[in-house]
């Protein structure tokens, strides 16, 4: 009998130890958050559980950590692939400095 992914079946199940906000995120967003785990596994980046973190869904992507939104964007755009995932982690990154003299001004 073939198993399914590990992470179709998580997306899949309501379990209570996950909270309903998650759960509920993850409901709306499931078949397009399997699609983009599922591009990315077949161009060779390895892909985390989800996890929740401030109400906020999170991927281990690689050595990175994107968000569920991170994730949607780079599939609408057609980036979901490891060049896309370096791209945007670079984005991030060089906002970063510019946020914080934001705030500290």
């Amino acid at each position: 009998m073939d198993c399914p992914p590990p992470l179709d079946w998580l997306l899949r199940f309501g379990n209570d130890a996950v909270s309903s906000l998650c759960r509920e995120q993850l409901r709306i967003e499931n078949d397009d958050l399997v699609r983009a785990v599922g591009l990315l596994r077949k161009h060779g980046v390895t892909v985390g559980f989800p996890m929740q973190t401030d109400g906020e869904v999170i991927f281990s992507v690689g050595k990175d950590t994107l968000t569920a939104d991170q994730l949607l964007e780079l599939l609408e755009r057609g980036e979901l692939d490891a060049e896309g995932v370096r791209r945007l982690v670079e984005a991030l990154a060089s906002a970063m400095p510019m946020r914080r003299q934001a705030a500290s001004s």
